[in-house]
């Protein structure tokens, strides 16, 4: 099909130019003179090199009189190309005479010029070699559209422009067997042109080889379609397309060639002046690259724009970030449950981190006094002060509405920012920034999440002061509300012990007071002499002795609870020991209802550093559940075992008994609260256990039949300890002094101690005493009552600090613990007994103390 083609068509390419690529290869002074010779064949072609040379364009004007003199001042290759772009121009002459085919020449004529164009300034872009060359190849790149318009003018008259190139294509193969592509390559090497004309035609509406001159024939093609695509949403699409290809081949982006205007003006300049008839076409040209241009102006600005943007929000998240690690770690650093005034300190010392340059302080309401205070950072006590917060209508706007407010002056900027949780308000924090550069929206975003942490966390600290004072009437109506309904007159009773409670309270405190006191030597003595004596009545005597101080011991530790949580006070426990030691607190029960007790305590188990009082409890709570399972059966034969053992990261006990066993209906709720099969149990037993097991990292697992017994194994993770190696403790050089009022109880435990072979104990009955003793000796442990006439325990240890002497310090009181005693021992890690303890617990406690510094914890 290509054969047949009527290449005659195209006489001047055909034979000027063929004869210029025939001679082409021969050195510059040889092809000079044969390029002459052939142009002077052509008297046309020769004024025409003559204009050019002597145009604006080459800086050569009136000087160049000879077809010879111009080749040895523009060159072979500049004159090559001139002769070339003269044959096109004669080409699309010829075509513009033929009315048929008038608008598809124009279209291919600019498609040429655009072409050319785009290649020349590409090449010069990226250095590539001659831009006279790619010019050249450029232009044409459409070679095969011509002649197939020459040879089929009837059957080429549909609407190229408004197709895509391989729409195009397409429509060619249909309808003439081949296409323009493959045209154009035929037509370069009939005509012996250069390869690389062959490979830009090939390549120049998909890329096929990965080299230069193909990917600029490839770009340069598509620019030119892009501008004379008619549809504008293909021309959209097809823009987008130019841009990427753009990047991803060259890494360009179109601002990046500049050149683009100025040099097709240039050149369309160039062409009119070779052929003024074109004027209109290249006019129409320029017309269409200013308009792309615009938009493509408009489009690289929007883009700057959205670039400010996104850098803007870019900046914005990395310093969002940076304040929410801060708020991450500021919320971290809060106590579960902190007083007001530690909170107002932290939140200040937050909003100082953020800020740095700015004055905050914080007005904070005080529900309790019904005023307002305003604390500054490190504001001592004296330094707070009543506020009215009526004389700042800004403050108080912020304080109702809930909602930050901003005043501007002429240098500063004043910030005021509430503090609330849900419908209660804490305060406000006004924040000054004198210097405006150090405000921003971000950092008050930051600090208005910093209030929103403290006031959760003062939420937390009133709830847990509301739900302290709710422990008394849920102990006191707890009976009445499960039983049942009650009369208005038993209400009113109620009501009325309620309104009592503030009296009562000081009585039994003081009752209980002085019972764990007086109790406290009777049991320690009884412990010491039991079992011992040679007259068994005499045994049974101190047993019964001791029985009975344990159950008032009982009755008096459940008043305790109604008044305050036991003090949760970590210490060096050993595990067998503690089970050993809570099994003979209701040793008696066991007796009376004659269970079987076993023990499968693995031996060697490491000490923990846990809570003697809570880990106790759930012992003590897991072996009563089995006791009265147990007590429910007619089994000739009631047992009851506890296993213990540890698997390098838990620790696990495990009770088992024959009782009655736990349907398999109801044994998902036996963890719930208040849930009983018992008619007087509160069912919260086993609820505290659930409690422990989930607060430290471990699980619980029962294994029970109706009729034949319940197993239940926990486990929970506690720090271990390393034991010392006992020939290492010095119990002689290790001097102890006790100082409390009760004399029988100094006695008993000076006793003991000189029993356990700690012979060097001083003893004192009051704290000014002991004061005056320490002055005068060293000592290595002071045990010491917290209520004592003249100096409390207590302010004998503030003493103690205030000297910063070096001494370990053991509480002993029957007192019901206060939230000032509560804050030594959770701030300064003191241990403390609750009066009475037993022995055991006292012996644990001063052997850790004589071997603290041969332990690591």
């Amino acid at each position: 099909m290509i054969k047949s083609l009527n290449l005659d068509q195209i006489p001047i390419i055909s034979k000027t130019i063929i004869d210029i690529f025939k001679y082409e290869r021969k050195n510059q002074i040889e092809f000079s003179q044969t390029l002459s010779e052939i142009i002077a064949k052509d008297p046309g072609l020769s004024s025409k090199i003559l204009k050019f040379a002597n145009s604006p364009y080459y800086g050569f004007m009136g000087k160049i009189s000879t077809v010879r003199h111009a080749i040895n001042l523009l060159g072979v290759e500049t004159v090559k190309n001139i002769v070339l772009r003269s044959s096109i121009t004669d080409i699309f002459l010829k075509l513009k005479n033929d009315k048929i085919l008038k608008n598809i020449y124009t279209y291919f004529l600019k498609r040429g010029l655009i072409a050319g164009v785009v290649s020349k300034i590409l090449c010069e872009t990226l250095g590539l070699g001659t831009p006279e060359s790619f010019l050249l190849r450029g232009t044409l790149l459409k070679i095969g559209n011509i002649a197939l318009i020459m040879n089929f003018e009837e059957k080429y008259d549909f609407v190229v422009e408004k197709l895509y190139d391989n729409d195009l294509l397409d429509e060619e193969r249909r309808r003439f067997g081949t296409d323009s592509v493959e045209v154009g390559k035929y037509l370069v090497e009939q005509w012996n042109f250069p390869y690389e004309f062959y490979q830009s035609i090939d390549n120049h509406i998909e890329i096929k080889n990965n080299d230069y001159i193909s990917k600029v024939a490839y770009i340069s093609n598509l620019f030119s379609e892009l501008l004379l695509l008619k549809d504008e949403t293909k021309r959209d699409l097809l823009m987008d397309r130019f841009k990427v290809k753009l990047k991803e081949i060259f890494n360009l982006s179109f601002s990046d060639i500049d050149v683009f205007k100025g040099e097709l003006e240039l050149e369309i300049k160039l062409f009119i002046e070779g052929a003024p008839e074109f004027s209109d076409n290249c006019k129409e040209v320029l017309e269409l690259f200013d308009n792309i241009q615009k938009k493509l102006v408009e489009e690289i600005n929007d883009l700057e724009e959205i670039n400010k943007k996104l850098n803007k929000l870019k900046n914005q998240i990395a310093l969002e970030k940076k304040y929410l690690k801060l708020n991450l770690r500021f919320a971290k650093s809060l106590s579960w449950i902190s007083e007001p005034q530690y909170l107002i300190n932290k939140i200040l010392h937050q909003i100082n981190y953020l800020t740095q340059k700015a004055e905050a302080k914080f007005i904070f309401w005080d529900i309790n006094s019904k005023q307002f205070y305003a604390y500054k950072l490190n504001d001592s006590k004296n330094n707070v002060y009543i506020y009215d917060l009526k004389k700042a209508p800004l403050y108080e706007r912020s304080y109702k509405l809930r909602e930050i407010q901003i005043k501007n002056f002429d240098d500063s900027i004043l910030v005021v920012i509430p503090v609330f949780y849900e419908t209660t308000s804490y305060g406000i924090i006004p924040i000054l920034f004198e210097n405006k550069k150090d405000y921003s929206s971000e950092l008050i975003s930051a600090i208005e999440t910093a209030a929103n942490i403290v006031a959760n966390a003062f939420n937390n600290y009133y709830s847990n002061e509301r739900v302290k004072k709710e422990i008394i009437k849920k102990y006191v109506m707890f009976d009445e509300i499960k039983n049942g309904m009650f009369n208005n007159q038993r209400m009113k009773e109620i009501i009325k012990e309620l309104q009592l409670y503030n009296i009562h309270k000081y009585i039994l405190r003081s009752i209980i007071h002085k019972l764990n006191n007086k109790l406290t030597p009777v049991i320690g003595y009884a412990q010491m002499i039991e079992g011992k004596s040679a007259d068994e009545k005499m045994n049974e005597r101190v047993s019964i002795i001791r029985k009975n101080s344990d159950e008032v011991v009982q009755i008096l530790n459940r008043l305790f609870e109604q008044f305050s949580a036991p003090v949760l006070q970590k210490e060096i426990i050993n595990l067998n020991m503690l089970i050993k030691e809570k099994i003979q607190l209701i040793d008696y029960k066991i007796k009376e209802e004659g269970i079987k007790v076993e023990f499968e305590l693995e031996n060697g188990l490491p000490d923990i550093y846990f809570s003697r009082v809570q880990l106790g409890d759930v012992i003590m709570n897991l072996i009563v559940n089995s006791i009265e399972a147990v007590e429910r059966t007619d089994k000739a034969e009631k047992r009851l075992k506890v296993k213990t053992y540890y698997d390098s990261l838990n620790f696990y006990i495990e009770v088992s008994d024959n009782g009655v066993g736990i349907d398999e209906k109801i044994q998902e709720k036996i963890f719930e609260p208040f849930f009983t099969t018992y008619d007087n149990k509160n069912g919260l037993g086993l609820n505290f256990v659930h409690g422990f097991v989930n607060a430290n990292q471990g699980s619980i697992d029962i294994k029970s039949k109706v009729g034949v017994g319940t197993t239940i194994t926990i486990s929970f993770y506690a720090k271990t300890i390393k034991q010392p190696k006992k020939e290492k403790i010095d119990k002689g050089n290790f001097k102890i002094l006790i100082v409390d009022d009760e004399e029988s109880l100094v006695e008993l435990l000076t006793e003991f101690l000189n029993y356990e072979g700690l012979n060097n104990i001083s003893t004192a009955k009051d704290g000014e005493k002991a004061i005056n003793l320490i002055k005068k000796n060293q000592y290595n442990l002071i045990i010491t009552d917290i209520r004592m006439p003249k100096v409390s325990g207590i302010e004998l240890y503030r003493w103690l600090k205030s000297e910063k002497k070096d001494v370990d310090v053991i509480f002993i009181t029957a007192e019901i613990s206060s939230e000032e005693l509560n804050k030594i021992i959770n701030n300064d890690k003191i241990p403390i007994l609750q009066k009475p303890f037993s022995l055991m617990e006292f012996t644990g406690l001063i052997y850790e103390f004589i071997s603290k510094k041969y332990m690591e914890v």
